[in-house]
């Protein structure tokens, strides 16, 4: 005889959280604290999902409610003076908090029935719950936030209620700051999932994998009932009802059970579908986490190193790898863009760019190949070459790409731009739009080699200014220039002027104050050096001021009044000289530069307003909000360059 061992499979016990916003608190501090409850306590969970409600149970037993605890030191009063007593000792907004506004969180802490009761019964696996859960609430929201950190073991499963007054560190009373969208909402599940995982606790399957979506109480039951009442209607319309014999009850208990045994298939079809479709839906997750790993992971120089792509020193630097493979040009940033995948761009195709996934499959590599992909066995030689190269390239069609790729991304605001609160007129920038110049929250200006006295050349690196604020309110501004790229001069030339006169400043942003100031006409030419006077760059200024010899352009030299400029000026000043030209010198008459005397000539009222402007910007720069217009501005620019290049500069 064969006798077969019987397996019991045992289900998955889960980590459960459950989170609920509260402008009210009144009824939940009467459940939290037990005062004058009857029995059925269901009606204080109508705002939980019917899952939880099943988990938690519709009663208490009073027998154990003494078994509950506080494990909050910060309980003094009731639930709703505790709030406003922490709102008031934590809140430092200058509006005042609206009546309508959510001032607490509730956060439920449990997990499947079966394993909770098991761990309650351990004293000593159960208090490490108890310290684990606090842990993980000080670490999420801050301890000085939460007010009640209350356990009920009175009701079914044995669970924790926190109760957290959602204050900012910077002082603000914002629930959106704890609650802010479902990536944040499945990253907390994810946190506690890990620190529960040691209780035999696990994490629940995504919601975006099951697909399934929250239906309120009142239409679940609607629908329920609707449903058992077209099964009733189907499964006994075919059923004789006899006329000779009256068996009125024997007929509705066949179509009672009828109806049970069919609404009970009903629901194991939709189970069954259900699963199956979770189950492609992880397959799907599974594909996708895998491809994320290899994007993030795998060095993308070493790789394309180890498929036969040959590192190009002369044209590389440090930061940007410049490869070839039998004609097959391809340009790799070393390192990871803001997104954290490796990225690369073709040099002789536009539409051949994007991450390692798409550097594969324009190779004829599958999916599932790619999948495999890790750096364990890839060899460093390419890396520690490309680590003895020079920080900035120095190919000038490659600094051309990267260049206009970065300039074209900006997004450009016609009103309230980083220019305007300078004091700088539309009237004044807008002839440089598109063309050397993009202005939104902040202003780009394109840095050019190989200019000839048109302004004509190439464009190799770009300059951006922007507002910053420190904690303490102070606004400054800020330039950057474009990281791994040579530098050049700053150009300001209207298109359709020849050059008739050449002003050199410090900064584009001096050269736009400077126009504005004299009412420049348009067939002059602004240079700025940008506080760079390199070798190339004194060899740029030299042929340029050539060829300005040779057609009898006006030279004026516009320096700020500091040691640097005057420095700057006296240099090119030297150059003109051996040149054969004597060149006008102009100077500020107040403040240090020339956007300083311009905004000195406004108004108090105007100068209140740029004030005003300067902070917005700043403030809009610096926040981190998902919804404002510089975030969206910015992915408006990843999405430019993730289109258009590839790549993250």
């Amino acid at each position: 005889m064969i006798y077969m061992q019987q397996y019991t499979i045992q289900p998955i016990q889960y980590a459960v959280l459950h989170i609920t916003k509260y402008k009210e608190t009144g009824r939940i501090g009467t459940h939290l604290d037990r005062k004058n409850l009857t029995q059925n306590v269901a009606h204080f969970k109508s705002d939980i999902d019917p899952a939880m409600r099943e988990l938690l149970g519709p009663h208490i037993d009073h027998t154990r409610t003494h078994l509950n605890e506080e494990l909050s030191p910060l309980k003094n009063e009731s639930l709703t003076k505790d709030i406003h007593s922490r709102i008031q000792s934590g809140y430092r907004g200058n509006k005042e908090i609206r009546k309508d506004a959510v001032k607490a969180l509730g956060i439920i802490l449990t997990g499947s029935h079966e394993r909770m009761k098991a761990i309650e019964q351990d004293e000593k696996l159960f208090n490490d719950w108890k310290r684990a859960n606090y842990g993980f609430a000080c670490r999420e929201f801050g301890s000085e936030n939460i007010i009640r950190f209350t356990l009920h073991r009175d009701e079914k499963t044995p669970h924790i209620h926190c109760v957290v007054v959602p204050i900012c560190k910077d002082g603000r009373l914002s629930a959106k700051s704890f609650m802010s969208g479902s990536h944040m909402l499945m990253a907390y599940q994810d946190r506690y999932a890990n620190a529960m995982n040691r209780f035999g606790l696990n994490r629940g399957i995504a919601k975006h994998l099951t697909e399934r979506s929250h239906i309120p109480i009142g239409q679940f039951r609607k629908e329920t009932l609707k449903k058992k009442q077209e099964i009733m209607l189907s499964v006994t319309s075919d059923i004789p009802r006899p006329n000779l014999l009256n068996f009125k009850q024997v007929h509705q208990n066949i179509a009672n059970q009828l109806c049970a045994y069919a609404y009970e298939a009903e629901k194991q079809k939709l189970k069954a579908l259900e699963t199956e479709k979770t189950y492609s839906n992880i397959i799907k997750e599974n594909i996708r986490s895998d491809l994320d790993r290899v994007k993030r992971e795998v060095n993308l120089i070493q790789h394309a190193a180890s498929m036969g792509y040959q590192l190009n020193k002369a044209k590389s630097s440090r930061l940007w790898a410049v490869m070839d493979k039998d004609g097959d040009k391809i340009l790799i940033r070393n390192g990871l863009n803001n997104n954290g995948y490796w990225t690369y761009t073709s040099l002789v195709d536009d539409k051949d760019k994007g991450t390692i996934i798409d550097f594969m499959l324009k190779r004829g590599f599958s999916y599932k190949e790619i999948r495999g992909l890790n750096s364990i066995h890839l060899d460093d030689t390419v890396i520690k070459n490309q680590s003895s190269l020079e920080n900035d390239l120095k190919n000038l069609s490659v600094q051309e790409k990267l260049a206009k790729a970065y300039f074209c991304s900006i997004v450009y605001k016609k009103e309230d731009n980083y220019l305007t609160s300078r004091g700088i007129a539309p009237s004044t920038y807008g002839p440089y739009i598109g063309i050397s110049l993009q202005v939104g929250r902040k202003a780009v200006f394109g840095l050019y080699q190989g200019l000839n006295n048109q302004g004509n050349g190439t464009m190799c690196s770009t300059i951006s200014y922007q507002f910053f604020t420190d904690n303490t309110g102070k606004i400054e501004s800020r330039k950057y220039f474009q990281k791994g790229l040579s530098r050049g001069l700053a150009v300001l030339k209207h298109p359709n002027f020849p050059v008739k006169k050449i002003v050199f400043t410090e900064s584009p942003i001096d050269a736009l104050s400077h126009k504005q100031l004299y009412a420049e006409k348009d067939s002059t030419m602004y240079i700025a050096t940008c506080g760079t006077m390199s070798n190339s760059i004194i060899k740029e200024i030299n042929n340029l001021l050539k060829e300005a010899k040779q057609h009898s352009q006006e030279v004026v030299l516009a320096f700020d009044i500091d040691q640097a400029g005057q420095r700057m000026q006296k240099l090119i000043e030297n150059i003109s000289k051996q040149e054969g030209i004597q060149p006008t010198k102009m100077s500020v008459t107040s403040g240090k530069d020339w956007n300083e005397q311009l905004q000195q000539n406004l108004t108090g009222q105007a100068m209140n307003f740029l004030l005003q402007l300067q902070k917005s910007i700043a403030r809009d720069i610096r926040s981190n909000c998902s919804i404002d217009e510089y975030q969206k501005s910015r992915k408006k620019e990843i999405a430019y360059i993730d289109k258009y290049v590839g790549i993250e500069l």
